[in-house]
């Protein structure tokens, strides 16, 4: 089951066209991994992988939080 917050991350990366190969020569995480969470939304994101995309947007983890999107 996808979570809401990989929905957001997802979202998010998609509206700032980050290329997946992009995110992931820049985080480590594998283009695959990434391919199957971010864009085939088949599997959730790990935690250490959450928090990598975060540092690596320069995003707070809180800014993907539920109640900060209607």
């Amino acid at each position: 089951m996808l979570t809401f917050t990989t929905e957001m991350v997802a979202n998010y990366i998609k509206q700032k066209g980050i290329p997946i190969k992009e995110l992931s020569r820049n985080t480590g995480i594998s283009e695959y991994t990434l391919d199957r969470s971010l864009n085939k939304l088949v599997r959730p994101l790990r935690t250490n992988e959450f928090l990598t995309i975060c540092a690596f947007l320069d995003k707070n983890p809180n800014d993907f939080k539920k109640d900060k999107f209607p």
